[in-house]
């Protein structure tokens, strides 16, 4: 494409000249210190073509980081759209042919150098209906508002400052990804729900993605968040090169994102997560406790849980999900969530048993079949001793079924399951061994010795337990159905009914048959390959990238003093939202006490 270039330290009639003219192509205007670079240039013309652009000129980014202008690699979710700024940069940019042409017959007068001549002829193109654009994919230390001269109208003033702000959510978008590919991202994970001994599913998450997300982008900053009484104990048994800090406000500037990959649970964590950075990503692992009210002490928990979710998840700049039947799930509560900010990042199954310690109370010759979970209702504990009562009574099974697992106060499954057991015969009711909760090391000694695992969880997001009987060589049987049914499939080891004579059947092969149990670890062991930490971790990059590149979701963002405004501060609502739950909490805490005194 043919061009006109001009210095811009050259006389403003020399511009004013070649828009009066009649152009065969844009006027490149460039100073001589810029790389006579064509690929800048073509970044630059991309975007000639749009309808009313004036000028094209590199990003606008902070000082320092493009001291000339650098190329770079756009995000596909913006990469084709770009920025409207300010001003024209008066070191490199571009005036299209049909905005010089439309500008002609008022152009004003020209004084000075083409340096600030530009000012004077972009506010005109302005008051035209024309506006300014940026070019995705080259970016220049420069500011808009630094431009302007004081003796400009104020409205040209206060329009060019205006769109420079964090408000202009497209320009901010770009900016944020140019900052990550010009430096490490620096990315916090929230750790609010580590504790001293850590062995719950989350936990584990927790641990496993920092690590991972270490060893699978070298060079990336990933910090933890945890309690500031537990820094030096995670910090002790996190992996090298993540930092482990404090969960207090005061270091939330050094992030670029901040990333929280389990649901929202209490109000009081919610302060920190919207002021430790920028950009937020959140795990929504699943949706039983959005879905299911006898989870919380009350309608009002209930619902300040749902809408805490919620929010959570209309606000993050992206949100992920351990399975595609998790997302799914979560459109069906929340079907406004827009698509392109939702992304599918499994769980890692990558097991390494821990030290075991066999449970006390429970012998070392013992006979059994084991379930692994909490007394939640969905996980279907009675279930499992039905299924244990039909094997013992059509097959003589004279073993145990041992049950393990912490029992919560909402949602449990105590009060049926002594119900039922009240109609087994007491010499099979006498061999059903429930041990409450267990430590880590007593959960894989009862594994690795089990003959078979049960997991029959009516809903999962995920489900990690049939992976680590997997792990031991030790075959299971799961319900085919929520994300096991997508995860593991139909097979040896998922069973498609309720009918406890059916997974009592199924149950007896496993016990009975050697090579059907082999084929039944087989099964879970070939879906195991496919989801590694490594994997997770790759995802998890991508998920992290579309948070830091598309516009941000705080729609609390709003241009212009505060007379301008049209709604209230988001980030004001977590301090009242806190409140307002501490107080649910305490009400409860206090009926609890009344109860067991």
């Amino acid at each position: 494409m043919t061009h006109h270039e001009l210095d811009p330290g050259a006389d403003a009639e020399c511009l004013a000249d070649l828009v009066r003219g009649e152009l065969d192509g844009p006027i490149v205007i460039r100073a001589p210190g810029e790389p006579a670079d064509p690929a800048h240039l073509d970044a630059l013309r991309r975007f000639l073509d749009g309808d009313l652009v004036g000028f094209v000129s590199p990003l606008p980014v902070a000082p320092g980081h493009a001291p000339i202008s650098i190329a770079y690699a756009t995000h596909p979710t913006t990469g084709a759209r770009p920025p409207i700024i300010g001003l024209a940069c008066p070191d490199l940019c571009v005036l299209s042919a049909p905005a010089a042409a439309a500008l002609a017959p008022s152009l004003p007068e020209p004084s000075g150098t083409v340096r600030s001549y530009l000012v004077d002829v972009a506010a005109r193109l302005v008051e035209l209906g024309f506006h300014h654009v940026g070019s995705p994919g080259l970016a220049r230390s420069w500011s808009p508002a630094t431009v302007v001269q004081p003796a400009a109208p104020e409205w040209w003033r206060r329009y060019v400052a205006g769109l420079d702000e964090r408000s202009n959510t497209l320009l901010e978008a770009h900016r944020s990804w140019f900052e990550t590919r010009v430096r490490p991202m620096r990315v916090v994970l929230d750790g609010a729900c580590m504790t001293p001994d850590n062995h719950t599913g989350t936990q584990r998450v927790v641990m496993e993605l920092a690590r991972w997300l270490v060893a699978t982008r070298p060079g990336a900053e990933v910090s933890l968040a945890v309690p500031r009484d537990l820094v030096d104990l995670i910090g002790a048994s996190v992996a090298d090169g993540v930092r482990v800090v404090a969960r207090e406000p005061s270091a939330a500037e050094r992030h670029d994102v901040v990333y929280r990959p389990y649901q929202m649970l209490r109000a009081n964590e919610l302060s920190w997560f919207e002021s430790a950075a920028p950009r937020r990503g959140v795990g929504q692992l699943d949706m039983i406790g959005f879905s299911n009210p006898s989870y919380h002490p009350s309608p009002e928990a209930f619902f300040l849980a749902r809408n805490l979710q919620r929010r959570m998840m209309q606000d993050a700049d992206v949100v992920t999900f351990i399975s595609d039947y998790g997302r799914r799930a979560a459109l069906a509560e929340c079907p406004g969530l827009p698509d392109e900010r939702l992304a599918v990042v499994s769980c890692g199954v990558d097991v390494e048993p821990a030290q075991e310690q066999r449970p006390v109370g429970l012998a070392s010759d013992t006979s059994y079949v084991a379930m692994i979970s909490a007394t939640f209702s969905h996980k279907n504990r009675p279930h499992a001793m039905q299924t244990f009562a039909r094997l013992c009574a059509d097959t003589g099974y004279a073993g145990h079924l041992v049950i393990a697992g912490p029992e919560p106060y909402y949602g449990r499954s105590a009060a049926a399951e002594e119900a039922l057991l009240r109609d087994v015969p007491e010499e099979i009711r006498s061999r059903i061994v429930r041990l409450g909760l267990v430590s880590e090391a007593e959960k894989w000694w009862i594994m690795r010795h089990a003959s078979a695992v049960l997991y029959p969880s009516i809903v999962e997001g995920f489900g990690l337990v049939p992976f680590e009987a997997a792990a031991v060589g030790v075959p299971s049987l799961s319900f085919e159905g929520t994300a096991l049914g997508e995860i593991l499939g139909a097979g040896p080891a998922t069973v498609a009914t309720w009918s406890t004579t059916e997974w009592a059947h199924r149950l007896a092969g496993l016990l009975d048959d050697p090579a059907g149990a082999g084929r039944a670890v087989a099964h879970v062991q070939d879906a195991a390959a496919r989801y590694s930490w490594r994997r997770c971790a790759a995802l998890t990059w991508e998920a992290l990238d579309v948070a830091v590149a598309l516009p941000s979701t705080d729609a609390t963002i709003e241009e212009g003093p505060l007379l301008s405004r049209v709604s209230a501060s988001s980030r004001r609502v977590a301090r009242t939202l806190t409140a307002r739950a501490l107080a649910l909490r305490l009400w409860h805490a206090g009926r609890r006490r009344i109860r067991r005194g």
